[in-house]
């Protein structure tokens, strides 16, 4: 894959406000394509396409918030999302809250192809003849809802290059950092669905075959080299010579220029090419969720790695 791409950045070194009502939504959405994304659906024989989305909301009714955040965003390179957040509340004497959602998901799916063809990114040629379709989707999330909070998110997610992987991981405690307990309520989710086709996807193709007809005509060739090849025999007279013989069945010519030459016709049968099927080898499905409510320390990490297409 060519290192050029496009690229976009966006960062808030520090926002430290006290305020009745604060907002900040942001989404990203990046589709990929090693064929023409613009023709889908259907794939194109060996076809990958790949979604990456990614929201985040942040709501702040009342009390103090400081809000640090640092993404990037690169079609060119790995990671193909990277972004950071840290963020504080506190309610103080206030009946204020902090609300923060967060997710990010990352879905690829992929015709069967065959390695020594040129594969574009995000996968590469393999030692395998075929490469089986697959299907990946993955999704990671958290939701917040807090009173007091010292909180910290980091998003990953690699598509454009093998192995494609997805990173979430949420810390949250309470303002006074490790050891403090937050108050309110928090979720984390985490999902994954594959499906991977089996190895004999793959119908190879047919050669084309031919068939030589009729009988040939000794009388018609006045070649001696054909005479002699096509079965007959050459007589020399006084003009040179001529071809005589009673005749030879056409079948025996199994080459196109034989069975030509020798004035015979030559009936061509087109082969077949090959072709994808699609059973199913394998499926994974795979769901967690955790929550806190109360006084609580929160911390989770979810990775997600795939090399179903190396």
């Amino acid at each position: 894959m060519s290192d050029l791409g496009i690229t976009l950045g966006s960062s808030i070194s520090s926002v430290h406000y006290q305020s009745i009502w604060r907002g900040y939504e942001e989404k990203v959405i990046w589709e990929s394509s090693n064929e023409d994304l613009i023709h889908n659906p259907p794939l194109g024989g060996n076809e990958t396409v790949g979604m990456l989305n990614y929201m985040q909301d942040l709501k702040v009714t009342d009390g103090t918030t400081k809000f640090v955040k640092d993404m990037d965003v690169d079609t060119g390179a790995t990671p193909n999302l990277n972004v950071m957040k840290s963020m504080g509340y506190s309610q103080g004497a206030t009946i204020g809250s902090l609300s923060h959602d967060e997710g990010v998901s990352m879905g690829l799916v992929s015709n069967c192809t065959a390695t020594s063809g040129v594969i574009l990114c995000p996968f590469a040629a393999a030692a395998v003849a075929i490469l089986p379709t697959s299907c990946e989707d993955v999704k990671a999330s958290s939701s917040m809802v807090v009173t007091e909070v010292l909180a910290t998110t980091i998003t990953k997610v690699e598509m454009s290059e093998a192995p494609v992987s997805l990173h979430y991981a949420v810390t949250a405690t309470g303002s006074g950092g490790a050891g403090t307990k937050d108050h309110g309520s928090i979720v984390a989710e985490f999902s994954v669905y594959t499906e991977e086709g089996s190895d004999d996807c793959w119908v190879p193709g047919s050669p084309g075959t031919g068939e030589c007809t009729g009988t040939v005509e000794c009388s018609h060739i006045t070649n001696q080299a054909d005479c002699e090849h096509c079965g007959c025999h050459w007589v020399p007279d006084k003009n040179g010579g001529h071809c005589v013989g009673s005749g030879t069945d056409c079948s025996q010519f199994t080459d196109p220029t034989d069975c030509e030459r020798c004035g015979c016709g030559w009936t061509r049968t087109p082969g077949t090419e090959g072709h994808c099927t699609y059973p199913l080898g394998s499926k994974l499905t795979h769901y967690e969720k955790s929550t806190a409510n109360g006084f609580w320390e929160f911390s989770k990490e979810m990775d997600y790695t795939s090399i179903i297409k190396p």
